[in-house]
C-alpha cells in the first residue's frame, strides 16, 4: 500500500510539474507520457521511461531526458554533458518546484530560486547545489578531463559521470551568471525552439546564446567544454585615498569570467561592482534592483584589476566576489572579505 502510494505520487507530480516544465524548457509535443515499472534504475525512452521504484527525483531525471535527449536529439557519445548536464539541471530545477508547490510557497509555475533569501524555510536548497558540489569534487580529485572526451573513452567512470551529470548542468547555471538568469532561461526555449529534432551540438547551443544575449561566448565554451582550466578570484586589496576606496581583485585560475562584487556598507546599503570581461564583447542586464556599477572590462591577459568606489573605506561592511555562488569558483575562501572597524 506503501508503494501504491509512492507510484500515485509520481504520477499526480508530474501533473504538477508539466506546466512548468513547458514554460521553462518547451512545449511536450505528444499526447502522452509514461512511466514504466522496470529496468535497474531508470532508463529514458521516447514517450516512456522504465523505472524500477517510484522515485520522484529519478522520474524528473527521465523525464527530461525527453526535451534533451529524444526531441533535441544531441548525440551523446559525443556531447553526454549537453544530454545528461542540461537533463540535470532541469531536473534539479523541476524538483526545486515540485517541493516549493507541495509546501505552498508558489502558487503558479515559477520557482523561487532561494527561498531563504525570500524569508520561506531554508531546508530549500539552491536547486543547484550538488552539481557544484559534484564539479568541485571532480576538481579536486585530481581525474578530470575535457567535456570534449568521447563518452566511451574516459579513463574513469566517475571522471565520466561527474562531467557529463555535474559539469555539465553547471554550464548552465553558470551561464546565467554571464548573461543572466533571465536570458539563460529564453535561451533554452530558443534552443528548443530552434534545434528539435535537428541533432544540434555545442556550437549550436552556444550560438542561440549568443543571439539571445548579445554576448560572445565562444570563450566560455572554449574554456569550460574544451579544457580542465579552473576559476578562482580573490579580493587581493583595498586602500583609500581622497575619500575613496580603491579594491585590487586578482585572477588566480586559468579561466577568465566576468564578476560581480558585492558591496555591503555600514548604513546598510548594498552596491554590485560589475566588471564584464573583454572576451564578452557586451555586458549582462542589471539583474535585480540592487545599484549596479558598471566597470571598464577586465582584459583576460592581466592577472589584476583594480576599481574604485566613491565610499570612504570606513564605510564599508563587506566585500564579496559573486555573492550569489553561480561561478564556480574552486576556492570561495578568498572571495569574501568582512571588515569588523
Amino acid at each position: 500500500a506503501a508503494n501504491d502510494a509512492a507510484w500515485k505520487e509520481v504520477a499526480d507530480a508530474a501533473v504538477t510539474v508539466l506546466p512548468f516544465i513547458e514554460k521553462h524548457f518547451g512545449e511536450y509535443p505528444y499526447k502522452q507520457y509514461s512511466f514504466i515499472l522496470g529496468g535497474d534504475g531508470g532508463m529514458e525512452y521516447p514517450m516512456a521511461t522504465l523505472i524500477s521504484g517510484p522515485s520522484l527525483g529519478t522520474a524528473f531525471h527521465e523525464w527530461m531526458h525527453s526535451w534533451y535527449q529524444m526531441m533535441l536529439a544531441t548525440n551523446e557519445s559525443m556531447y553526454a554533458w549537453m544530454d545528461e548536464g542540461f537533463t540535470s539541471y532541469a531536473e534539479g530545477l523541476v524538483s526545486a518546484f515540485y517541493k516549493q508547490k507541495k509546501a505552498g510557497l508558489v502558487s503558479g509555475t515559477e520557482l523561487l530560486a532561494d527561498p531563504a533569501k525570500a524569508g520561506q524555510p531554508a531546508d530549500l536548497p539552491l536547486y543547484q547545489d550538488d552539481s557544484y558540489a559534484g564539479y568541485f569534487n571532480l576538481v579536486k580529485s585530481g581525474l578530470e578531463e575535457p567535456l570534449t572526451t568521447h563518452a566511451d573513452h574516459f579513463n574513469t567512470n566517475y571522471a565520466y559521470s561527474q562531467a557529463a551529470y555535474s559539469k555539465g548542468a553547471v554550464f548552465l547555471a553558470q551561464l546565467g551568471y554571464i548573461i543572466s538568469d533571465s536570458l539563460r532561461d529564453k535561451t533554452l526555449l530558443e534552443y528548443y525552439k530552434e534545434w528539435r529534432f535537428k541533432h544540434p551540438n555545442a556550437n549550436d547551443f552556444v550560438r542561440v546564446a549568443e543571439k539571445v544575449s548579445g554576448i560572445q561566448l565562444d570563450w566560455y565554451k572554449e574554456y569550460w567544454v574544451n579544457t580542465t582550466k579552473t576559476i578562482d578570484y580573490a579580493i587581493d586589496s583595498l586602500w583609500e585615498q581622497n575619500g575613496k576606496t580603491s579594491i585590487r581583485l586578482k585572477m588566480i585560475g586559468q579561466m577568465p569570467m566576468p564578476i560581480d562584487v558585492m558591496l555591503q556598507y555600514k548604513d546598510g546599503s548594498k552596491e554590485i561592482a560589475y566588471i564584464p570581461q573583454l572576451i564578452m564583447f557586451g555586458q549582462k542586464p542589471q539583474e535585480d534592483a540592487t545599484p549596479r556599477l558598471v566597470f571598464d572590462p577586465w582584459k583576460w591577459t592581466h592577472p589584476t584589476y583594480t576599481f574604485e568606489v566613491n565610499k570612504n573605506l570606513m564605510n564599508i561592511k563587506s566585500i564579496e566576489i559573486d555573492a550569489t555562488q553561480r561561478m564556480a569558483d574552486i576556492n570561495r575562501k578568498n572571495n569574501k572579505l568582512e571588515l569588523n572597524w
